[in-house]
C-alpha cells in the first residue's frame, strides 16, 4: 500500500501503519517535505516514526500548513513505478482538497484502487475549486475511512457510494501512568487553547463550583493567558508549560480527576473526533465532553464519561459536582473506558479495519464508474452532534 497526507508528519500518526506492516502489508509512507501548525508556525520537516521499516519520502509541496490547498510540485509518479507499484493506495485527505485530486487521478489514471479519510461532519460552505474537486473525487472512490460516523453522513450525502467503515484517528500505544492521590480533585482540559475548544465554557462551569479543585491546562493558543489569569473562587489555575513532547503527556493525564472537552459547534467546524478523550481514557481518566460533532459517539463507544449540552456551563457544573462526589463513579468509568479504547481505538483496532477495507477494494479491483453516472445524493444527516 502507499499512504499519503498531511497527518503523518505528526510521527505518532505513523503508528498505524506499523500495525498495518504487522498484519502483512508492505507500506510506503509519503509526506510534504515541509509542514506547519499551531505549534510550529515556522515550520518543519517531518521525520518517520521509530519501528517503521517500509519506505518513507518526503514530495516538494507549496503552501505548508494548508490542510485543503497545500499542493504537491513534486513528480507523482515516481511513487507509483515497478517495483513499488502499490496494490491500494490510501489518501489522508477531504475529497474536496487540491492534495486529493492529485493523488486520486493519478490512482485512477493508472488503475488503482484508492480511497480518502473522511473527517469533515458539516456540511459547511465551501469555495468552488472545491465543489469542482469533490464532483471528481468522490465517484471514482473505491473506498471510505471515515473517521466518525458523521463522516461517513457526511460523504454520502455528497453522493459517496464506495464502501465506507470508521477507522479512527490513531493514538499512542501508551501503559497506563501511575497515578497519586495527595493533590485536590483535579479537573484537567488538553488541547488548543482557542475559542471553538469551549474553555471559556469550562471556565464558567468552574467557577459554580463550590468545592476546592485545581484546574490543570495542557495546551497552548491566542488564550492562554485569559485562562491562566482565569479567578476561581474555589480554585486554582495550573497551566502545563508549553513544548511538551507527547510521550509527556500521560504523566499530565495521570494527575486528572476527570478531562473536560467542552468544544463548541461553529458555522464552519464541530468536533470531528477528540483524540484526548481516547487519550485520558488510555491513562485511566474518564471525561466529560460536550455535545459537538464526534464527542458523543467517542464517550458512547468507550462509555468512559458523561456528555452535557454544548455551551451549558450550569450542566457541565453538575456533572463535574457529581463526579467530585463519587470517587467509585470515577474508578468504574475510567476502568471501562480504559478497557473499551484499547478494544476499539488503539492503532490495532485501527489497521484491522483498514486492512478489511483495502483488501476488499483490491479484491474488487479499480472503481470504473465515470462521472457522467454520479450517483443520487443520499437523505442530508442533521449537521449536529446527534447526528453521530
Amino acid at each position: 500500500m502507499l499512504v499519503t497526507g498531511h497527518p503523518n508528519t505528526v510521527i505518532h500518526n505513523q503508528l498505524v501503519y506499523i500495525r498495518l506492516a504487522d498484519l502483512g502489508w508492505d507500506v510506503s509512507i509519503v509526506v510534504p517535505n515541509r509542514w506547519a501548525d499551531d505549534y510550529t508556525p515556522d515550520g518543519y520537516t517531518p521525520q518517520c516514526l521509530e519501528g517503521f521499516y517500509g519506505r518513507f519520502g518526503r514530495a516538494r509541496i507549496v503552501k505548508p500548513g494548508d490542510i485543503q490547498k497545500h499542493t504537491y510540485v513534486s513528480p507523482l509518479t515516481r511513487w507509483i513505478r515497478e517495483p513499488h507499484r502499490p496494490d491500494v493506495i490510501f489518501l489522508e485527505h477531504e475529497a474536496f482538497s487540491v492534495s486529493a485530486l492529485q493523488w486520486g487521478q493519478l490512482a485512477w489514471r493508472h488503475g488503482i484502487p484508492w480511497g480518502v479519510q473522511g473527517d469533515e461532519n458539516l456540511d459547511r460552505p465551501l469555495p468552488w475549486p472545491a465543489h469542482v474537486i469533490r464532483a471528481l473525487t468522490i465517484p471514482r472512490l473505491d473506498f471510505i475511512a471515515a473517521r466518525s460516523p458523521g463522516g461517513t453522513e457526511m460523504l454520502r450525502w455528497w453522493g459517496a457510494t464506495a464502501p465506507a467503515d470508521v477507522v479512527p484517528h490513531t493514538i499512542p500505544e501508551w501503559d497506563l501512568p501511575p497515578r497519586t492521590d495527595d493533590r485536590p480533585f483535579t479537573v484537567g482540559f488538553a488541547g488548543r487553547l482557542i475559542e471553538q475548544k469551549g474553555i471559556r465554557d469550562l471556565i464558567a462551569a468552574l467557577r459554580r463550583l463550590d468545592f476546592p479543585f485545581r484546574f490543570l491546562v495542557a495546551g497552548n493558543g491566542p488564550l492562554r493567558d485569559e485562562i491562566a489569569a482565569a479567578d476561581l473562587p474555589h480554585g486554582t489555575v495550573e497551566m502545563v508549560p508549553p513544548g511538551q513532547r507527547p510521550d509527556d503527556l500521560p504523566g499530565w493525564y495521570a494527575q486528572m480527576d476527570v478531562l473536560v472537552l467542552p468544544s463548541r459547534t461553529m458555522p464552519t467546524w464541530a468536533e470531528q473526533y477528540g483524540k484526548v478523550l481516547a487519550e485520558a481514557l488510555l491513562c485511566g481518566t474518564p471525561v466529560v465532553g460536550s455535545s459537538s460533532g464526534a464527542i458523543p459517539w467517542v464517550i458512547e463507544l468507550t462509555q468512559g464519561g458523561r456528555v452535557f449540552p454544548e455551551g451549558d456551563d450550569a450542566a457541565l457544573a453538575k456533572v463535574l459536582s457529581e463526579l467530585h462526589a463519587d470517587p467509585a463513579l470515577r474508578a468504574q468509568l475510567a476502568e471501562t473506558g480504559r478497557a473499551n479504547v484499547v478494544e476499539h481505538l488503539l492503532p490495532r483496532a485501527a489497521a484491522k479495519k483498514l486492512d478489511v477495507l483495502m483488501r476488499d477494494a483490491i479484491a474488487r479491483g479499480p472503481s470504473a464508474r465515470l462521472l457522467s453516472r454520479r450517483p443520487p445524493k443520499a437523505q442530508r444527516p442533521v449537521p449536529t452532534a446527534l447526528s453521530s
